[in-house]
């Protein structure tokens, strides 16, 4: 199958690949090679941490480039798991799980407006959680793998997110995130198709901006409309939560709100993984065995200067899909996305004076991912606002607006 690769394919898109079509007997085989065979080594010049590590690193030996690469390589399949379109997680929920996102009633006036008809990626230091990034840190350390992940804009990188939810018509949502000049369930729930997300689990949350040779590759082999839904869709992936005291991560990828995977971290070098393995927690704990694995070996053999800047870049791709289980009653899901501070795509808010990217248009005349708008059940005029609203849709040029359900939110609060 290698042999057969074009050399402008990249390591995590070889990941998503095999993910979908072979056993794990097989996808270990093919990351055993992909590590220690030299012959591959230009389909690794398009993975664009490994090109910052090397940047920033100069002569790094055979060894502690083998384990940069096992530790890349667990990572994207981990992404390619948590994804929201991933086949093994698709076998617990069947899709039947709601994507909503809550906003406020002045943001949804925005939204519906043609020429403000995207939502907003944000940078990540303006979220409401102050440990963002932080937790995984804490869960190398909480099994005796001690490394530093600093975050110090090196490179001018830059996160962005946006966070949805599977709590529909939520009463505790409505209470934190769908409320107007902060009176809670005065906003609204936006129910999205599935199809407003990007099937490749990679293809943005990886700066390709940083890697002038992908980059080339890209603009003269990609063709434009390629391009075109390159730089607007992407990928929806599952958040995990970290219970340090239990030393667990949680999840709930299923089709009923009071259940949840749980991965206990304890014996996890012990692990191991079945040809056909369809348990999601044995194969997540088995991906988080070889990352700490491959990190204790840089651990031994790095110098404290150098494997600080390994730790602080290899891990950028995950660490913002792991949050405290504090919030796991949030059930977030959460586009990600990793951008140079020069991109163009990045934009200031002159009034909140914070830094965002254009999503994807929610409509256009062709296209609606809009299934249904719920409003908070303490709007004003709350009937009246439904009519408004519908009024609205049914004039826009699409008519596929005109199927958007426009609803009131049976969540009980007075």
């Amino acid at each position: 199958m290698l042999s057969k690769l074009n050399y402008d394919f990249s390591v995590s898109n070889l990941i998503n690949l095999i993910t979908f079509e072979l056993n794990y007997n097989s996808i270990l085989s093919i990351i055993n090679l992909l590590i220690e065979n030299n012959l591959y080594n230009d389909i690794w010049k398009n993975d664009v941490t490994l090109y910052i590590i090397s940047k920033e690193i100069e002569n790094i030996d055979d060894y502690l480039m083998k384990n940069i690469k096992e530790i890349l390589l667990f990572e994207y399949l981990l992404i390619a798991l948590l994804s929201f379109k991933s086949e093994l997680l698709c076998n617990h929920y069947k899709n039947e799980v709601s994507i909503v996102h809550y906003t406020s009633l002045k943001t949804l006036n925005s939204l519906l407006d043609n020429n403000t008809n995207k939502l907003r990626i944000t940078s990540i230091t303006t979220a409401n959680d102050r440990n963002e990034g932080k937790i995984l840190e804490n869960i190398f350390n909480r099994n005796n793998v001690n490394i530093k992940i600093v975050n110090d804009n090196k490179n001018n990188l830059i996160s962005f997110q946006t966070s949805f939810s599977r709590n529909k018509d939520s009463l505790t949502m409505f209470r934190l995130y769908g409320k107007d000049k902060n009176t809670e369930s005065t906003g609204i729930c936006l129910v999205l198709d599935e199809s407003y997300f990007d099937d490749n689990p990679f293809e943005n949350i990886i700066p390709v901006n940083m890697n002038p040779h992908y980059l080339d590759m890209k603009n003269s082999y990609i063709n434009n409309e390629y391009k075109e839904n390159y730089y607007n869709k992407k990928s929806l992936y599952w958040v995990l939560y970290y219970n340090e005291h239990k030393n667990q991560l949680v999840f709930n990828p299923t089709n009923s709100k009071y259940k949840s995977i749980i991965i206990n971290l304890d014996n996890i070098y012990k692990a191991e993984l079945k040809e056909k393995e369809k348990n999601i927690e044995v194969v997540i704990k088995f991906i988080f065995r070889k990352i700490f694995e491959a990190s204790n070996n840089i651990n031994k053999k790095a110098k404290n200067k150098v494997k600080n800047i390994i730790f602080s870049y290899l891990f950028e791709n995950i660490r913002y899909l792991i949050k405290h289980e504090a919030f796991f009653e949030e059930q977030e899901l959460r586009i990600i996305s990793i951008n140079n501070i020069d991109s163009q795509d990045i934009k200031r808010d002159l009034r909140t004076k914070r830094l965002y990217m254009d999503y994807t248009e929610l409509f256009n005349k062709d296209e609606n991912y809009i299934k249904e708008i719920i409003l908070g059940s303490k709007i004003s005029n709350l009937q009246s606002m439904v009519e408004y609203i519908s009024k609205m849709l049914l004039e826009k040029e699409n008519n596929k607006l005109r199927n958007i359900k426009v609803s009131i939110s049976k969540a009980p609060l007075r």
